[in-house]
């Protein structure tokens, strides 16, 4: 089963058939993309600790999963995910990490709809 979220709507063929892949080998997966800023947990405005960004990722739709396993995950889940990758992991099993070079902004502005068109013309989508 692959879930996305119609936000991020600039996805690449090849992104697709490599989750596809992926999911099938080990039950779960997720597009991601390498976090190339420093990232640090904060507490009330100021720096608590900093984190490595060679050992973070972020994640971003779509995501694909057995689709009995998710269905189950949800079933079984008593609490609130911020994601179905993080309820798949809690629950059912690995997610393996795909990782892309397209840029898959979440369109939720104006300026995001422009930067996005902009992206669309420059670039061979599915």
């Amino acid at each position: 089963m692959v879930v996305h979220d119609g936000a991020r709507s600039l996805v690449y063929k090849e992104d697709i058939k490599n989750l596809l892949a992926a999911a099938k080998e080990v039950g779960g997966a997720s597009l991601a993309s390498k976090v190339y800023n420093t990232t640090c947990l904060q507490e009330n405005g100021f720096v608590k600790e900093y984190y490595s960004r060679h050992t973070l990722a972020s994640l971003i739709t779509p995501q694909c999963f057995n689709s009995q396993k998710l269905k189950k995950a949800y079933e079984t889940s008593t609490q609130e995910f911020t994601d179905d990758s993080s309820l798949f992991k809690t629950y059912a099993g690995d997610v393996k990490l795909v990782y892309t070079d397209n840029i898959s902004i979440k369109v939720t502005t104006t300026y995001d709809i422009k930067l996005m068109e902009a992206i669309h013309e420059n670039r061979k989508l599915y």
